[in-house]
């Protein structure tokens, strides 16, 4: 007799951030590293990693894989802060698990910003900022309940040919208690022929400074000046 694999219950409900079905593991901060810093081939909760081959984009990209050739990691790290607005609450009156992604986008923006290369849609202009998103994973560990600031730290874990994979933990407003950590590989285009191309010299100077040196603002984040809605 076939017996029926059990799964485990959605930790927050219907719409919540909770519905993975596997145990989450041990919140961020109590002494474990930022996703991207355990050892090559493991994931950060221990268990074998999956790595593509050749990634999404086809010929001439990398996923940017900590185990990927030529790929390494970067000390420092980028902090950031975004706002939560109150249409960003489901049914339960938590922030939803389908904004925690386009926070993570707004905080890996705002380190290009800083780096020097805010967006122009002229494809000739800062073309360091034109990139696509190969890889994106997420683990929730809390919930957000009401708007406010969350607070976003970004490590660069591997900075491949072409790729850059960064780790990331969401901090909630009040205790800064970690409520999700996550991976982001991003891959640089060409916008014009829509394929892999190098990070240049330029560019990896100013990531490797803006992770190594002082903090932006007074209390060592950048600041999202206005509520998005």
């Amino acid at each position: 007799m076939v017996r029926a694999a059990r799964t485990a219950p959605h930790a927050l409900g219907t719409g919540g951030q909770g519905g993975t079905a596997r145990r989450p593991g041990p919140v961020l901060g109590r002494g474990r590293a930022l996703p991207g810093h355990a050892a090559a081939g493991r994931r950060h909760d221990g268990r074998p990693a999956v790595t593509a081959r050749g990634g999404p984009l086809g010929r001439g990209g990398d996923t940017g894989a900590a185990t990927g050739s030529g790929a390494t990691g970067l000390p420092g790290s980028f902090r950031t802060t975004t706002e939560v607005a109150w249409d960003e609450l489901d049914a339960l009156g938590v922030l939803h698990h389908a904004r925690f992604p386009v926070h993570a986008e707004r905080a890996f923006s705002r380190l290009l910003d800083t780096l020097g290369y805010p967006y122009d849609p002229d494809p000739a202009v800062r073309p360091e900022r034109h990139h696509v998103v190969a890889r994106l994973a997420l683990t929730f560990t809390g919930p957000v309940d009401r708007p406010g600031t969350l607070h976003i730290e970004q490590r660069v874990t591997a900075l491949g040919r072409t790729s850059l994979t960064t780790g990331f933990t969401v901090g909630a407003a009040g205790d800064g208690s970690v409520v999700a950590e996550g991976v982001r590989t991003a891959v640089h285009i060409d916008r014009v022929t829509r394929r892999p191309r190098p990070w240049s010299e330029e560019f990896r100077a100013r990531l490797r400074a803006a992770l190594a040196g002082p903090p932006a603002a007074g209390d060592g984040e950048t600041k999202e000046t206005a509520p998005w809605t």
